[in-house]
């Protein structure tokens, strides 16, 4: 799709040379992620390690009900796992991480009752509770969680209905430092790592002080060399930048000059604002305007900074203020509307798609043996925009499905008599 020789936007940009392709930018993300977790062996076992305790109790309800019940002795809320999906975005990853973490002291002593055991698991058990009960697994895990907080904040923000084009440049630089601010600060779950880090009794936690305790295994370093993964967090940043490398140019990071949330306040500042940019965007797509048009755009960005200081006071959101400034069209502001015609125009995130692809696969289900594409188009618009469960008011369907000549009503079904 996106190959830099036969890929779909290639093959398009050999026909229109200033196309800007997207690649949804919260699968970006991901891949960016996937990219600095393979740069680093200790993290990918890490990742495997995961993995195989997801299938080690997805696939035995015995195992899930041994499991419960020790965390119920113990007093905890045993979580569900959840697998890593390549495919899926950042939030696999952390719902992963968070089960981990408060299912680790369940994990921990689940595993050691079976290695004692005899059956054919207990060879794998216990290799897999000698790596999670090991200083560099439980390291990781807290350090990822850090790691994978601002991600996480920031995927969820790339998958909402409100993005535009203007907002991903900022959004992303705003993760990555602060990502950078973990390496000379301990992050919230590494500063809990410290305290429950007990290294001259190679323990993690205290019976006594946390109510609780696990058995470390192999070495474990003094606490005062522990610090956050610099080495990760730097290939991370960099697998980041690298996908989003288009986004951070021109001409896409010209459309910043649109965020009237960025503009400065004193007169001669705003003037000189995004002229630059707005030139550097016509540039780019100069054999869509005329010679006129071109001079024109640049003319009324300074008419439509004083358009949008109006909403900017009001405290009036982006998208909803260009919105309307699209419905009403104003006159003087002709020619530099058609950038912001463009600016909406960039599909740069899938999640909307990807949510209707997922209410289809809810409708879709194996009871459903008579499914037309017209019943299925319409009960999508209604699980997508029909009103919520507890606010609709079915007597209307119903008086209609009763009064309709043509449908079956099973038991002789009629309109009740009201006395």
């Amino acid at each position: 799709m996106m190959g830099s020789k036969g890929g779909v936007a290639a093959l398009l940009k050999k026909d229109i040379p200033f196309l800007l392709p997207f690649h949804c930018v919260a699968h970006k993300l991901q891949l960016g992620i996937l990219d600095a977790v393979k740069s680093k062996p200790s993290i990918c076992q890490f990742e495997e390690t995961l993995k195989w305790i997801f299938k080690f109790y997805w696939y035995s309800p015995k195992r899930r009900r041994d499991a419960k019940e020790i965390s119920r002795i113990i007093d905890e809320n045993f979580a569900h796992f959840t697998d890593i999906k390549q495919i899926r975005w950042v939030s696999s990853k952390t719902r992963a991480l968070a089960a981990m973490q408060q299912n680790l002291q369940t994990v921990v002593l689940h595993l050691g009752q079976v290695a004692a055991g005899s059956d054919d698991s207990a060879a794998k058990a216990k290799k897999y509770f000698s790596i999670v009960t090991s200083f560099t697994f439980i390291k990781n895990l807290y350090s990822l969680r850090d790691v994978l907080k601002p991600v996480s904040k920031l995927s969820e923000f790339f998958q909402s209905n409100e993005l535009l084009l203007m907002h991903v440049p900022p959004a992303v630089e705003k993760c990555a430092l602060t990502l950078v601010g973990l390496k000379s600060e301990l992050g919230e779950y590494m500063q809990q790592f410290k305290k429950l880090y007990h290294p001259e009794e190679k323990k993690f936690g205290n019976i006594s002080t946390d109510g609780w305790e696990i058995k470390l295994s192999g070495c474990c370093p003094p606490a005062a060399t522990i610090q956050s993964d610099s080495e990760f967090i730097d290939s991370v940043v960099k697998y980041i930048d690298e996908r989003f490398e288009n986004v951070n140019s021109m001409p896409v990071q010209g459309f910043q000059a649109f965020d009237y949330t960025l503009w400065p306040e004193s007169r001669e500042e705003l003037y000189k604002y995004g002229i630059s940019d707005i030139e550097a965007i016509v540039q780019h797509f100069e054999v869509l305007f005329t010679t006129d048009e071109r001079l024109a755009i640049v003319e009324e960005f300074c008419g439509l900074k004083t358009h949008m200081k109006s909403f900017q006071s009001k405290g009036i959101p982006v998208l909803p203020a260009y919105s309307t400034l699209l419905a009403t069209k104003p006159p003087t502001l002709t020619n530099i509307l058609k950038l912001v015609e463009m600016m909406f125009t960039f599909s740069v995130s899938t999640a909307e798609a990807e949510r209707v692809f997922s209410a289809m696969n809810v409708i879709k289900n194996p009871l459903r043996t008579r499914l037309n594409q017209d019943i299925l188009q319409d009960l999508m618009l209604l699980k997508i925009e029909g009103p919520n469960f507890e606010e609709y008011d079915p007597s209307r369907a119903i008086d209609l499905w009763l009064t309709t000549g043509g449908t079956k009503h099973v038991c002789g079904h009629k309109r009740p008599h009201l006395s």
